[in-house]
């Protein structure tokens, strides 16, 4: 009774009548599932930047993260997903309550169809810098360079609400494709389309991933946002114990009412050794130009997470980041980031 209560209880919450959760209710073989989890982080870090106004170079952060899920089947065999998060954030003095992510699927022989906050790459955009935990980037003012030179890549960057299509599974090629109107007031509608290809040799799992994103200008007086195209390539390679990935993403972006033209590319890879059931390893390194001014970024990382036990986590991680701009002089930066984290999950 408590299950059938919890899940007419999540069904209302996310806009369902009574007479329509009956409805849907009759039909599906209904299953809800809780999950969260609670997270405190050290930070400490250096870098060239002045600090001015009493500014600190480390910091504690708090966050808890809840997500509410529902997934059924129907008599016919459709699949129904729908799913919630939100995110408590506590950053020094500040706290912030945020939307964490939302989504609402339909899935059968033919695919599946999903609305929600991520896109097609969400999935299938590659760097190599994801096998670190929680990778960080200099700011802006820090760094002395944009900001979007220092991104990992940049496919699957829209927040919007995206419907998205993804195939089944053909030898181990699937494609998503993702379109973000951009509404009534905007032509900058995103597409994405992108594919994975998972395969084995030899003992040895390969995975290709690429994407292509294109966005469209908009169409205010103010040029708020331009046309722009990103891509991203990658491979990986695993086995049960070490996996190693390669990535090349680029974007190239017009010129706003207050930027200059964006035209970015990086490459980086990855490496993690799981040592044991508790103990996992983790590097990567990368290295980004921009290509209308001739900036440079690199970037290194190394993280370490032990399993204290299920549902139990922690670990530290470091990172070493020099920055070179190329037209003012003096202006080059470098850095080091370290963070601590000890974080619980259900």
């Amino acid at each position: 009774m408590r299950k059938i209560l919890l899940t007419t209880t999540a069904l209302v919450a996310f806009g369902l009548t009574n007479a329509a959760v009956a409805e849907t209710m009759s039909h599906v073989e209904k299953g809800i599932a809780i999950s969260g989890s609670g997270k405190f982080v050290y930070h400490t870090w250096s870098d060239g930047a002045d600090d001015t106004g009493g500014q600190n170079n480390t910091k504690t952060v708090t966050q808890t993260n809840l997500s509410v899920a529902y997934n059924g089947v129907t008599d016919s065999g459709l699949s129904i997903g729908v799913e919630s998060a939100i995110a408590l954030d506590h950053d020094g003095v500040e706290n912030g309550l945020d939307n964490d992510g939302y989504k609402f699927s339909l899935g059968g022989d033919w695919g599946s169809i999903r609305t929600g906050d991520s896109t097609a790459g969400d999935n299938y955009a590659v760097d190599g810098t994801d096998v670190l935990y929680d990778r960080f980037t200099l700011s802006e003012a820090a760094a002395g360079v944009s900001s979007t030179l220092m991104d990992d890549h940049w496919i699957n960057k829209s927040d919007h609400n995206t419907l998205t299509y993804t195939s089944p599974n053909y030898s181990g090629f699937v494609l998503g494709i993702s379109y973000d109107d951009g509404g009534s007031a905007s032509s900058s509608d995103t597409t994405e389309a992108c594919f994975s290809y998972s395969t084995t040799a030899g003992g040895l799992d390969i995975e290709l991933g690429a994407g292509l994103r294109t966005a469209g200008k908009a169409n205010d007086d103010d040029n708020t946002s331009a046309d722009a195209s990103a891509t991203s390539f990658g491979v990986t390679l695993s086995t049960d114990k070490i996996s190693f990935t390669v990535a090349a993403n680029d974007l190239k972006q017009d010129a706003t009412l207050d930027k200059s033209d964006v035209d970015v590319s990086n490459t980086s890879v990855g490496i993690s050794y799981s040592a044991s059931d508790s103990v996992k390893l983790s590097a990567s390194y990368l290295t980004a130009d921009d290509n209308q001014n001739d900036d440079e970024y690199s970037e290194m990382g190394a993280s370490l997470a032990y399993t204290i036990a299920t549902g139990l986590q922690t670990g530290i991680k470091y990172q070493s980041m020099d920055v070179t701009v190329a037209d003012t002089p003096n202006a080059d930066n470098d850095g080091t980031y370290t963070t601590f984290f000890l974080k619980a999950s259900f």
